[in-house]
């Protein structure tokens, strides 16, 4: 199976996007991965979207130099974005997302509030415990269905979020709406490639920018 490599060429000095189109790298227009022979006239941007390039003509860095300096600087804002929350708010990541959707939704379910972060039941039945114990949060029976057991936001739970700066999920989120679907596209392409490169795809990740575990291992207990 031909390896389709996203295209991006970056002109100075607002670095705009040109994007060649996934059909042609995998037709070969830019990238041939069965030529043997790419020919002297090849471009050097070209050569760089081929992954011939060794290293970068500014910095004169090796790529895979720039690779870990790029995956360092990512880990490094996520735990200071987890330091921060901690030490500031005491507050962790995906307890700030939960009150997040609280405040969209004004009250959810635990398997709703499941659902919309991506996480197993019991991991937000962790979160909600912890967030129900420092009073951001309150739990009530439905006045139909007694089984169902809504989650809302208190007024200190409004009075956080309102003095928390945006997380830096948020931040993330908003930025891959500004780009385009091939931008995305590639992002998601290349980061899962690392990730196989790494042989980490078997562990298992929730979709949170978060360095930490994402609920106490032990949850309070409920009576």
């Amino acid at each position: 199976m031909p390896q389709c490599v996203a295209y991006y060429r970056y002109s100075e000095p607002h670095r705009s996007v040109r994007r060649g189109t996934l059909r042609d790298h995998c037709e070969g227009t830019h990238l041939n991965t069965n030529q043997s022979s790419r020919g002297d006239g090849l471009a050097a941007d070209d050569k760089l979207a081929a992954g011939t390039a060794s290293s970068d003509g500014e910095s004169g860095e090796p790529l895979e130099i720039r690779i870990l300096r790029a995956i360092r600087r990512i880990i490094r804002a996520v735990d200071l974005e987890s330091k921060r929350l901690n030490g500031k708010y005491e507050i962790t990541g995906p307890q700030l997302r939960c009150l997040v959707e609280l405040d969209r939704r004004h009250r959810e379910t635990t398997g709703g509030l499941a659902n919309a972060l991506h996480l197993s039941a019991s991991t937000v039945v962790g979160i909600v415990d912890r967030l129900e114990s420092k009073g951001w949060i309150q739990r009530e029976r439905d006045s139909q269905d007694r089984r169902v057991i809504w989650s809302r936001l208190t007024e200190s739970g409004r009075e956080l979020l309102s003095a928390v700066p945006s997380p830096l999920q948020e931040k993330l989120s908003r930025g891959l709406e500004e780009i385009t679907g091939l931008e995305r596209t590639a992002i998601a392409l290349s980061l899962e490639r690392l990730v196989q490169l790494l042989e980490a795809s078997d562990l298992d990740a929730a979709p949170f920018l978060e360095t930490g575990p994402i609920a106490p291992e032990q949850s309070r207990p409920r009576g």
